[in-house]
């Protein structure tokens, strides 16, 4: 019987919730009980170290001591790894989270698929040369929308859109007479990698009843 493929999974964790804390959880979700595939979570926001628990609750103390923890466990787990999936998003996430990930999964000759979630890829592109750097480097490069496959495209970077994951088991589709009454659509936590210019006449369309 052959081996099955070891995907390290760099992430937050739920305790971090957002976007890519979900679809990272989703992903091992599915995978459980795999055959073919052992995949596990390097989380980016570990545990503090022992006897730094009170630099959690201070701001520029908490970054540090998450450092100190965050990479001496990429070295001890990456290392066990066929595949390394890396979760990022820009700025100055980009250089605490997926960029150390990168660069140690590298050093250990590990392949590394990149999936970036973030509607700033245009702004973070063009100012910064290390992420640009960074992400020509990776062997494979994931986005959730045709526009940041559009937008890595004009720095570049080749990147597949693959669009994000729901349990339609728990968020079943039900044909609405009516979207809102007066045919109105609620947008809440919009986020630009969709592209805003797109959406916009989405949501007229929408919002004109007939």
């Amino acid at each position: 019987m052959s081996r099955r493929l070891r995907v390290a999974i760099v992430a937050p964790t739920l305790g971090i919730l957002g976007g890519q804390s979900v679809q990272a959880a989703e992903i091992l979700r599915h995978w459980t009980g795999d055959p073919g595939v052992e995949a596990w979570l390097v989380p980016v926001d570990p545990p503090m170290p022992p006897g730094l628990g009170w630099a959690a609750e201070v701001k520029y103390a908490r970054t540090v001591a998450t450092q100190l923890a965050y990479w001496p466990r990429l070295w001890r787990e990456l290392r066990h790894a066929d595949v390394v999936h890396v979760f990022s998003a820009s700025y100055t996430s980009f250089l605490l989270a997926p960029l150390p990930a990168t660069l140690v999964a590298k050093g250990l000759g590990k392949p590394v698929l990149l999936n970036y979630h973030s509607g700033e890829a245009p702004d973070h592109l063009r100012r910064s040369r290390v992420a640009r750097a960074a992400l020509a480097r990776v062997d494979a490069l994931v986005v959730p929308s045709r526009f940041l496959v559009d937008v890595f495209a004009g720095f570049g970077l080749e990147a597949e859109a693959i669009p994000n994951v729901i349990d339609r088991a728990r968020f079943p589709f039900q044909v609405s007479a009516s979207v809102l009454p007066g045919g109105h659509v609620g947008i809440q936590e919009l986020e630009c990698d969709q592209a805003p210019e797109r959406l916009v006449p989405r949501a007229e369309h929408l919002t004109h009843s007939p």
